[in-house]
């Protein structure tokens, strides 16, 4: 007999099982979760793909509309009763085999808690009519996320107390920022850094970090001097967010700056223009990103809309962001 290969059926369970957010302070009514969860079995018309959370005190919300990887027919319906929990009831359709990502809004529960677990699981059935279905894969459970108190204090500082600032729409630029812990930053830590829609960092941004206070501050007056020990030893950027291992050192309730390099500012000023910072277990509150300069409140008005075979003025509306300076300034309008 001769020996050959063949390719192994894929296992029935539930893979890349992912829950991430956009904050994880107490009490923040307005958290948007990504979940990601890929089905080994299509889920047949009427069944149930349930996103379980083992941790009480969350008000999950379905989103409106749904994620775009869900096939038409399929709907949402949340329950925070006991265990927080979505189901996802799938059409007509089904819903197909493979990657699936769905953004749920969320209130993170009032008081501290643990990260808890979160378990997804596929039904025949819809669990609002049966309670307990019949289970089509294998389950898988993944790890939460702790809800804490925020850290004292963290923000961007303005373009004017900055050095190095370039804030054009798809520039590189420098950013400055201060944070305030409310306890002690006794062992090595991830700074986690978050920026708006369009933000973009280098894949490989330690050297794109400073920690020399007069390099980046018109003034340093008021911020505490970096810890020696405090150093720097990676950091990867992911699109808008950048993980950076630092050393210990922090004291509590002293304030602290850093600067870091990004790629590329956003082409115009996000809608949701906030930046988020966790270090030392502590996360920041939503704080306030920059302007992009850019023109704003932008139209053109033909006086005579009918055609013509000659030139028709036009009145053109703007709002810049900076001045234009006189004498000497210009302004380029292109067709």
């Amino acid at each position: 007999l001769a020996a050959g290969n063949a390719p192994l059926a894929p296992l029935q369970a539930l893979t890349d099982c992912s829950v991430d957010y956009f904050t994880r302070i107490v009490g923040y009514s307005r958290n948007v979760l990504q979940v990601q969860v890929r089905l080994a079995t299509a889920v047949p018309s009427g069944g149930t793909l349930q996103v379980l959370v083992s941790t009480p005190g969350f008000s999950l919300r379905c989103p409106e509309p749904l994620s775009p990887s869900l096939p038409q027919g399929a709907s949402c319906f949340a329950n925070n009763t006991g265990e927080p929990q979505i189901l996802i009831i799938a059409g007509s359709p089904g819903l197909p085999a493979g990657l699936h990502s769905l953004e749920i809004s969320a209130g993170n529960p009032s008081t501290e808690s643990a990260a808890g677990v979160w378990t997804f699981a596929t039904f025949s059935e819809d669990l609002r009519e049966v309670g307990t279905g019949t289970p089509i894969d294998k389950s898988a459970s993944v790890p939460g996320f702790q809800v804490q108190q925020p850290m004292a204090e963290a923000a961007l500082v303005d373009y004017a107390g900055s050095i190095g600032r370039v804030d054009r729409p798809s520039e590189r630029n420098r950013l400055v920022f201060l944070f305030t812990l409310r306890g002690t930053a006794s062992a090595q830590s991830t700074l986690r850094l978050r920026g708006p829609a369009g933000v973009v960092f280098d894949d490989f941004c330690l050297d794109g970090l400073s920690t020399t206070a007069s390099d980046f501050l018109h003034d340093p007056t008021g911020v505490t001097a970096w810890p020696a020990s405090a150093v720097f030893s990676t950091c990867r950027g992911q699109g808008r967010e950048a993980l950076a291992t630092v050393g210990p050192g922090f004291a509590a309730s002293k304030p602290y700056a850093f600067r870091i390099d990004i790629r590329s500012n956003p082409v115009q000023t996000p809608a949701e223009n906030s930046w988020l910072m966790e270090l030392a277990g502590e996360p920041s509150t939503p704080f306030a990103g920059f302007s992009v300069w850019t023109f704003t409140e932008l139209s053109v008005h033909p006086v005579v809309t009918a055609p013509s075979s000659i030139p028709v003025p036009v009145t053109i509306d703007f709002h810049s962001h900076n001045d234009v300076p006189a004498p000497g300034g210009e302004l380029w309008l292109y067709g």
